[in-house]
Protein backbone atom coordinates (compact mmCIF):
# COMPACT_ATOMS: atom_id res chain seq x y z
CA UNK A 1 0.00 0.00 0.00
CA UNK A 2 2.09 3.25 -0.54
CA UNK A 3 1.87 5.79 1.47
CA UNK A 4 0.00 8.12 -0.19
CA UNK A 5 -2.95 5.84 0.87
CA UNK A 6 -1.93 4.69 4.36
CA UNK A 7 -2.02 8.48 5.55
CA UNK A 8 -5.38 9.34 3.97
CA UNK A 9 -6.84 6.31 6.14
CA UNK A 10 -5.16 7.30 8.92
CA UNK A 11 -6.68 11.39 8.25
CA UNK A 12 -10.29 9.63 7.94
CA UNK A 13 -9.41 7.64 11.61
CA UNK A 14 -8.85 10.38 13.48
CA UNK A 15 -11.45 12.78 12.06
CA UNK A 16 -13.88 9.68 12.61
CA UNK A 17 -12.54 9.62 16.49
CA UNK A 18 -12.64 13.21 17.27
CA UNK A 19 -16.51 13.34 15.74
CA UNK A 20 -17.30 10.29 17.95
CA UNK A 21 -15.76 12.65 21.34
CA UNK A 22 -17.29 16.12 20.51
CA UNK A 23 -20.57 14.69 20.11
CA UNK A 24 -20.50 12.29 23.41
CA UNK A 25 -19.19 15.76 25.18
CA UNK A 26 -21.80 17.47 23.56
CA UNK A 27 -24.32 15.04 24.99
CA UNK A 28 -23.04 14.80 28.46
CA UNK A 29 -23.04 19.21 28.64
CA UNK A 30 -26.76 18.65 27.22
CA UNK A 31 -27.26 16.84 30.14
CA UNK A 32 -26.00 18.89 32.48
CA UNK A 33 -28.13 21.95 31.60
CA UNK A 34 -31.36 19.31 31.47
CA UNK A 35 -30.63 18.05 34.79
CA UNK A 36 -28.05 20.54 37.05
CA UNK A 37 -27.23 20.20 40.17
CA UNK A 38 -29.38 21.88 43.43
CA UNK A 39 -27.15 24.65 44.42
CA UNK A 40 -26.74 24.44 48.42
CA UNK A 41 -28.27 26.76 50.26
CA UNK A 42 -25.16 28.21 51.87
CA UNK A 43 -24.13 29.44 48.54
CA UNK A 44 -27.30 31.34 47.63
CA UNK A 45 -26.84 34.80 48.06
CA UNK A 46 -28.52 37.35 50.23
CA UNK A 47 -28.47 40.77 49.37
CA UNK A 48 -28.10 42.56 52.66
CA UNK A 49 -26.82 45.25 54.53
CA UNK A 50 -26.55 43.14 57.47
CA UNK A 51 -23.26 40.89 57.09
CA UNK A 52 -20.66 39.50 58.87
CA UNK A 53 -18.73 38.73 55.78
CA UNK A 54 -18.63 35.09 56.32
CA UNK A 55 -20.59 34.63 52.65
CA UNK A 56 -18.16 34.54 49.85
CA UNK A 57 -20.44 37.31 48.15
CA UNK A 58 -20.50 39.95 50.73
CA UNK A 59 -24.23 39.59 51.08
CA UNK A 60 -24.58 41.67 47.72
CA UNK A 61 -22.06 44.48 48.55
CA UNK A 62 -20.07 46.13 45.88
CA UNK A 63 -16.50 47.35 45.92
CA UNK A 64 -15.40 50.26 43.95
CA UNK A 65 -11.24 51.31 44.50
CA UNK A 66 -9.46 54.53 43.64
CA UNK A 67 -5.84 54.64 42.94
CA UNK A 68 -5.47 51.25 42.88
CA UNK A 69 -6.10 50.33 46.61
CA UNK A 70 -9.46 47.73 47.41
CA UNK A 71 -11.35 46.57 50.11
CA UNK A 72 -10.67 42.83 50.95
CA UNK A 73 -12.56 39.87 53.19
CA UNK A 74 -9.83 38.16 55.65
CA UNK A 75 -9.89 35.81 57.87
CA UNK A 76 -9.81 36.95 61.89
CA UNK A 77 -9.77 35.28 64.94
CA UNK A 78 -13.77 35.82 65.35
CA UNK A 79 -15.05 35.40 61.73
CA UNK A 80 -14.32 37.30 58.66
CA UNK A 81 -13.50 41.40 58.18
CA UNK A 82 -13.60 43.34 55.30
CA UNK A 83 -9.77 44.91 55.26
CA UNK A 84 -8.73 48.39 53.93
CA UNK A 85 -4.73 48.18 54.20
CA UNK A 86 -3.10 50.29 52.09
CA UNK A 87 -0.18 53.42 52.20
CA UNK A 88 -2.49 55.42 49.71
CA UNK A 89 -5.51 55.32 47.93
CA UNK A 90 -9.32 55.49 48.47
CA UNK A 91 -11.74 52.31 47.81
CA UNK A 92 -16.07 51.88 48.39
CA UNK A 93 -17.19 49.09 50.31
CA UNK A 94 -21.40 49.75 49.38
CA UNK A 95 -24.49 47.66 50.29
CA UNK A 96 -27.39 46.56 48.80
CA UNK A 97 -30.38 48.38 49.29
CA UNK A 98 -33.29 47.31 51.69
CA UNK A 99 -36.36 48.98 53.26
CA UNK A 100 -35.31 50.06 56.80
CA UNK A 101 -38.30 50.53 59.11
CA UNK A 102 -38.00 51.83 63.28
CA UNK A 103 -34.16 50.28 62.61
CA UNK A 104 -30.81 51.02 64.25
CA UNK A 105 -28.04 50.33 61.82
CA UNK A 106 -24.77 49.07 64.06
CA UNK A 107 -21.43 48.89 62.24
CA UNK A 108 -18.06 47.28 64.20
CA UNK A 109 -14.96 48.63 63.40
CA UNK A 110 -11.00 48.83 63.61
CA UNK A 111 -8.91 51.81 62.87
CA UNK A 112 -5.04 52.42 62.85
CA UNK A 113 -2.46 54.51 61.32
CA UNK A 114 -3.02 57.64 62.99
CA UNK A 115 -3.97 60.85 60.74
CA UNK A 116 -3.60 58.71 57.61
CA UNK A 117 -6.71 56.83 58.02
CA UNK A 118 -10.52 58.27 57.41
CA UNK A 119 -13.66 56.05 57.35
CA UNK A 120 -16.64 58.19 55.74
CA UNK A 121 -19.64 56.11 56.72
CA UNK A 122 -22.30 57.56 54.46
CA UNK A 123 -26.15 56.73 53.63
CA UNK A 124 -27.23 56.38 49.70
CA UNK A 125 -29.41 58.02 47.97
CA UNK A 126 -29.61 60.79 50.22
CA UNK A 127 -25.36 60.64 49.99
CA UNK A 128 -25.70 61.95 54.00
CA UNK A 129 -22.68 61.68 55.94
CA UNK A 130 -23.42 59.60 59.34
CA UNK A 131 -19.87 60.12 60.56
CA UNK A 132 -16.37 60.44 59.53
CA UNK A 133 -13.87 58.11 62.24
CA UNK A 134 -10.11 59.24 61.91
CA UNK A 135 -6.80 58.64 63.33
CA UNK A 136 -6.61 55.37 65.49
CA UNK A 137 -9.72 54.16 67.15
CA UNK A 138 -12.24 50.91 67.70
CA UNK A 139 -15.65 50.88 68.43
CA UNK A 140 -19.24 50.80 67.50
CA UNK A 141 -20.71 53.11 65.36
CA UNK A 142 -24.92 53.13 65.12
CA UNK A 143 -27.76 55.60 63.22
CA UNK A 144 -31.53 55.55 63.60
CA UNK A 145 -33.41 54.93 60.83
CA UNK A 146 -37.17 55.93 61.04
CA UNK A 147 -38.71 54.85 57.39
CA UNK A 148 -36.15 54.81 54.06
CA UNK A 149 -34.90 52.82 51.53
CA UNK A 150 -31.13 52.73 51.97
CA UNK A 151 -27.91 51.86 51.03
CA UNK A 152 -25.07 52.55 52.82
CA UNK A 153 -21.53 53.42 52.03
CA UNK A 154 -17.99 52.72 53.36
CA UNK A 155 -15.59 54.97 52.23
CA UNK A 156 -11.93 54.34 53.35
CA UNK A 157 -8.70 56.52 52.33
CA UNK A 158 -5.16 56.58 53.40
CA UNK A 159 -3.86 60.10 52.97
CA UNK A 160 -0.47 60.26 51.71
CA UNK A 161 0.87 63.29 52.97
CA UNK A 162 1.44 61.32 56.45
CA UNK A 163 3.90 58.09 56.85
CA UNK A 164 2.78 54.80 57.38
CA UNK A 165 0.09 52.50 56.15
CA UNK A 166 -3.14 52.67 56.88
CA UNK A 167 -5.75 49.86 58.66
CA UNK A 168 -9.06 50.14 58.48
CA UNK A 169 -11.89 46.92 59.25
CA UNK A 170 -15.01 46.33 59.45
CA UNK A 171 -16.18 43.33 61.39
CA UNK A 172 -19.88 43.17 61.24
CA UNK A 173 -22.71 45.70 59.83
CA UNK A 174 -25.98 44.90 61.82
CA UNK A 175 -29.56 45.68 62.14
CA UNK A 176 -31.84 45.65 65.46
CA UNK A 177 -35.29 46.69 65.55
CA UNK A 178 -36.36 49.83 67.05
CA UNK A 179 -34.40 52.68 68.49
CA UNK A 180 -30.45 52.40 68.91
CA UNK A 181 -29.66 51.07 72.56
CA UNK A 182 -26.76 52.97 74.64
CA UNK A 183 -23.47 51.60 73.09
CA UNK A 184 -21.48 49.38 75.59
CA UNK A 185 -17.95 51.14 74.55
CA UNK A 186 -14.53 49.08 74.95
CA UNK A 187 -11.87 49.30 77.01
CA UNK A 188 -10.42 52.90 76.68
CA UNK A 189 -13.04 54.49 74.67
CA UNK A 190 -16.35 56.45 75.83
CA UNK A 191 -19.61 56.75 73.56
CA UNK A 192 -20.47 60.32 72.45
CA UNK A 193 -23.45 62.00 74.14
CA UNK A 194 -25.69 61.01 71.30
CA UNK A 195 -24.65 57.37 71.38
CA UNK A 196 -23.50 57.48 68.10
CA UNK A 197 -20.41 55.71 68.58
CA UNK A 198 -17.41 55.09 70.80
CA UNK A 199 -14.25 57.42 70.45
CA UNK A 200 -11.09 56.71 72.35
CA UNK A 201 -10.50 58.52 75.88
CA UNK A 202 -7.77 60.45 74.21
CA UNK A 203 -10.02 61.68 71.47
CA UNK A 204 -11.96 64.39 74.11
CA UNK A 205 -11.10 68.08 74.80
CA UNK A 206 -8.55 67.34 71.91
CA UNK A 207 -10.24 70.76 69.58
CA UNK A 208 -11.26 68.13 67.45
CA UNK A 209 -14.97 66.84 66.95
CA UNK A 210 -14.78 63.65 66.24
CA UNK A 211 -19.04 63.19 67.86
CA UNK A 212 -21.40 63.83 65.21
CA UNK A 213 -22.89 66.05 67.94
CA UNK A 214 -19.74 67.47 68.68
CA UNK A 215 -20.19 66.73 72.14
CA UNK A 216 -16.55 65.40 72.62
CA UNK A 217 -15.19 68.90 72.48
CA UNK A 218 -18.68 70.72 74.43
CA UNK A 219 -17.82 70.12 78.31
CA UNK A 220 -14.15 70.66 78.35
CA UNK A 221 -12.06 72.65 81.23
CA UNK A 222 -11.91 76.16 80.35
CA UNK A 223 -9.36 78.77 82.36
CA UNK A 224 -7.14 81.76 81.37
CA UNK A 225 -4.18 79.76 84.24
CA UNK A 226 -2.49 77.26 81.40
CA UNK A 227 0.80 74.90 81.35
CA UNK A 228 -0.76 74.23 77.84
CA UNK A 229 0.51 70.29 78.62
CA UNK A 230 -2.96 69.10 77.73
CA UNK A 231 -4.31 68.98 73.59
CA UNK A 232 -7.23 71.12 74.47
CA UNK A 233 -5.15 74.05 75.73
CA UNK A 234 -7.66 75.28 78.66
CA UNK A 235 -9.83 76.53 75.90
CA UNK A 236 -7.16 79.20 74.04
CA UNK A 237 -7.32 80.21 70.80
CA UNK A 238 -5.08 80.77 68.12
CA UNK A 239 -4.54 81.77 64.54
CA UNK A 240 -1.48 82.43 61.86
CA UNK A 241 1.68 81.08 63.38
CA UNK A 242 1.24 80.24 66.82
CA UNK A 243 1.59 76.61 67.67
CA UNK A 244 1.64 74.05 70.65
CA UNK A 245 5.62 73.05 70.75
CA UNK A 246 7.10 70.79 72.78
CA UNK A 247 10.27 71.95 74.61
CA UNK A 248 13.12 68.87 73.68
CA UNK A 249 16.22 70.71 75.71
CA UNK A 250 15.23 70.13 79.44
CA UNK A 251 17.24 72.96 80.78
CA UNK A 252 14.33 74.97 79.13
CA UNK A 253 11.43 72.93 80.39
CA UNK A 254 9.69 75.60 83.04
CA UNK A 255 8.67 73.71 85.91
CA UNK A 256 9.26 70.26 84.45
CA UNK A 257 6.40 71.68 82.10
CA UNK A 258 6.96 69.65 78.49
CA UNK A 259 4.93 71.93 76.26
CA UNK A 260 4.40 75.50 75.49
CA UNK A 261 2.85 77.83 72.91
CA UNK A 262 5.25 79.29 70.26
CA UNK A 263 5.32 81.77 67.65
CA UNK A 264 7.42 82.16 64.94
CA UNK A 265 6.34 85.46 63.09
CA UNK A 266 4.42 88.75 64.35
CA UNK A 267 0.67 89.66 64.03
CA UNK A 268 -0.46 86.77 65.30
CA UNK A 269 -3.15 86.67 68.56
CA UNK A 270 -2.90 83.97 71.22
CA UNK A 271 -6.33 84.17 73.01
CA UNK A 272 -7.67 82.81 76.00
CA UNK A 273 -11.33 82.09 77.18
CA UNK A 274 -13.63 85.02 78.07
CA UNK A 275 -13.86 84.31 81.96
CA UNK A 276 -15.00 86.21 85.12
CA UNK A 277 -12.82 87.30 87.27
CA UNK A 278 -12.37 88.68 90.79
CA UNK A 279 -9.35 91.34 91.24
CA UNK A 280 -6.46 89.17 90.43
CA UNK A 281 -2.91 89.04 89.28
CA UNK A 282 -1.95 87.80 85.74
CA UNK A 283 1.03 86.06 85.95
CA UNK A 284 3.40 84.44 82.82
CA UNK A 285 6.67 83.18 81.70
CA UNK A 286 8.18 83.66 78.10
CA UNK A 287 11.05 83.52 76.53
CA UNK A 288 12.63 83.65 73.22
CA UNK A 289 15.05 84.61 70.46
CA UNK A 290 16.04 87.81 68.62
CA UNK A 291 15.05 91.11 69.47
CA UNK A 292 11.30 91.86 68.87
CA UNK A 293 8.43 92.88 70.44
CA UNK A 294 4.59 91.52 71.95
CA UNK A 295 1.56 92.58 73.90
CA UNK A 296 -0.68 91.62 76.49
CA UNK A 297 -4.15 93.09 76.35
CA UNK A 298 -6.64 91.82 78.65
CA UNK A 299 -10.01 93.06 76.91
CA UNK A 300 -12.78 93.38 79.35
CA UNK A 301 -16.56 92.83 78.58
CA UNK A 302 -17.51 96.38 79.00
CA UNK A 303 -14.71 97.70 76.25
CA UNK A 304 -11.92 98.69 78.68
CA UNK A 305 -8.76 96.97 78.27
CA UNK A 306 -5.70 96.14 80.07
CA UNK A 307 -2.47 96.23 77.71
CA UNK A 308 1.43 95.68 78.67
CA UNK A 309 4.08 96.00 75.95
CA UNK A 310 7.22 94.31 76.20
CA UNK A 311 10.74 93.72 73.85
CA UNK A 312 12.27 90.91 73.90
CA UNK A 313 15.81 90.47 73.78
CA UNK A 314 16.40 87.66 75.73
CA UNK A 315 18.07 84.38 74.28
CA UNK A 316 16.14 81.33 74.00
CA UNK A 317 17.62 79.29 77.06
CA UNK A 318 16.19 81.85 79.88
CA UNK A 319 12.55 82.33 80.89
CA UNK A 320 11.53 85.12 81.85
CA UNK A 321 8.48 85.92 84.49
CA UNK A 322 6.15 89.42 84.14
CA UNK A 323 2.81 90.18 86.00
CA UNK A 324 0.70 92.70 85.87
CA UNK A 325 -2.86 93.12 88.42
CA UNK A 326 -6.44 92.44 86.68
CA UNK A 327 -9.48 94.38 87.59
CA UNK A 328 -12.69 92.33 88.82
CA UNK A 329 -14.70 91.69 85.54
CA UNK A 330 -15.24 89.74 82.45
CA UNK A 331 -12.29 89.25 80.40
CA UNK A 332 -10.39 87.58 77.79
CA UNK A 333 -6.41 87.65 77.99
CA UNK A 334 -4.44 88.01 74.39
CA UNK A 335 -0.90 87.75 73.84
CA UNK A 336 -0.11 89.59 70.11
CA UNK A 337 3.13 89.49 68.85
CA UNK A 338 4.15 92.49 66.58
CA UNK A 339 4.96 91.73 63.16
CA UNK A 340 8.04 93.19 61.83
CA UNK A 341 8.11 92.34 58.01
CA UNK A 342 10.71 89.74 56.89
CA UNK A 343 11.84 88.93 60.31
CA UNK A 344 11.70 85.38 62.00
CA UNK A 345 11.83 85.31 65.47
CA UNK A 346 10.92 82.40 68.19
CA UNK A 347 8.53 83.53 71.44
CA UNK A 348 7.81 81.02 74.00
CA UNK A 349 4.66 81.31 76.12
CA UNK A 350 4.22 79.02 79.20
CA UNK A 351 2.58 78.65 82.81
CA UNK A 352 -0.05 81.50 82.59
CA UNK A 353 -1.57 81.95 86.06
CA UNK A 354 -4.03 83.95 87.12
CA UNK A 355 -4.05 84.40 90.86
CA UNK A 356 -6.74 86.00 93.22
CA UNK A 357 -5.87 89.58 94.55
CA UNK A 358 -3.05 92.12 93.85
CA UNK A 359 0.56 90.79 92.20
CA UNK A 360 2.73 90.43 94.98
CA UNK A 361 7.02 91.19 94.44
CA UNK A 362 8.08 88.46 92.32
CA UNK A 363 11.66 86.67 94.09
Amino acid sequence: MSALRVREKLGWFVCITLLIILSCRGVQSQKDEEEPEPEPASNILKRNIECDFSDPMLCGYNIWYVHGSSWIRIKTTSGYAMSFNNEFGKSYLISPYKNLTDSCVQTDYKISGGRRCVLDITTNPDKKLKFKLASSSVGRAQFYVKNAVISVRFMAESNHFYPGTCHIQIEKVSIRNGTCPALVCPYETRACLDQSKCISHSKFCDRTPDCPDKSDEASCPKSISCDFENHYLCGYNFIGYWHRHKIFNPDLRLNNSVYSMRARIGGAPLTSPVMTIPDSCLQFAYAGEKEFSFIVAAKYSNGNTTSKWYKLVSKLTKWTVKQFDLPAGTVQVKFITIFERSKMFTLLIDNVKLNKGTCQKLE
